[in-house]
């Protein structure tokens, strides 16, 4: 069965696992020799689980899968009433005094800091304007540092 899951599992912890391939093989090595439970697993097959003692002997362990039904509760979805268009939310996001020093080559420098964010620009390098997507030009005379 191509896709099954095999994991080996050590006192409920799973310790490794591996995937059959196309032609449902597998093969994997346990941490350490011991006890293991080795469990086979494929959506809609029932999972079978085996106690298998792992030593530095190989170990051939066959697994034989049954189909079974799977079961799926009924879920309902339905729209809500619309949003009305005079109801826009802008996304704000707050940038601190800290994070601004903290930007690279923003120095104190607000509009250079705010440049970084998406959808921020300003028209060069000594404007007073602020662009953001969606929004008129800003005038930044009213950004401080706080």
């Amino acid at each position: 069965l191509f896709g099954a899951t095999v994991p080996l599992e050590w006192n409920g912890a799973i310790v490794t696992g591996v995937a059959t391939d196309s032609a449902g093989h597998y093969s994997l090595t346990a941490p350490v020799a011991g006890a293991y439970r080795l469990v086979a697993r494929h959506v809609s097959y029932t999972s079978v689980a085996v106690s298998v003692v792992m030593t530095e002997d190989s170990l051939m362990q066959d697994f034989y899968l049954e189909p079974t039904i799977v079961g799926l509760e009924e879920i309902e979805v339905s729209a809500g009433p619309f949003q009305p268009a005079s109801d826009v939310h802008v996304a704000i996001t707050k940038v601190s005094a800290r994070t601004i020093r903290a930007l690279a080559g923003a120095g104190e420098d607000v509009l250079q800091a705010l440049r970084v964010f998406p959808g921020v620009q300003t028209s060069g390098d000594y404007s007073t304007q602020l662009y953001i997507r969606g929004v008129q030009p800003i005038k930044t005379s009213f950004l401080s540092m706080t």
